[in-house]
């Protein structure tokens, strides 16, 4: 319940942000970002959720740093893989990174 309410107020803070950063009161904070914990994070976050809809959530992540905003990158994963767990009815859902 903790987490749904805490996903929840991120999700709402994220549209305040996006609102903000349309608007060009926000700028992004590039930083280097951990892509293998990022994604562990998203898959200890919603694992729980798409186990109860009984679907696989995989994470395939790289163990690799990007140059990112930390939080907008965080909040922008976290729309979509929220996304696709509501919206996929059987099997699973995969998230991955390569390098190009």
């Amino acid at each position: 319940m903790d987490r749904a309410l805490s996903t929840l107020e991120d999700l709402i803070r994220t549209l305040l942000d996006i609102s903000r950063f349309d608007a060009g009161a926000m700028q992004p904070e590039m930083r280097g970002v951990d892509i293998e914990g990022l994604l562990t994070s998203l898959a200890d976050e919603f694992g729980p959720v798409a186990g109860r809809k009984g679907l696989r959530l995989l994470m395939r992540p790289l163990p690799t740093i990007i140059l990112s905003d930390p939080l907008m990158l965080r909040r922008i994963l976290q729309n979509f893989v929220a996304n696709a767990v509501r919206y996929t009815r059987r099997g699973g859902v995969l998230v991955g990174c390569r390098l190009r």
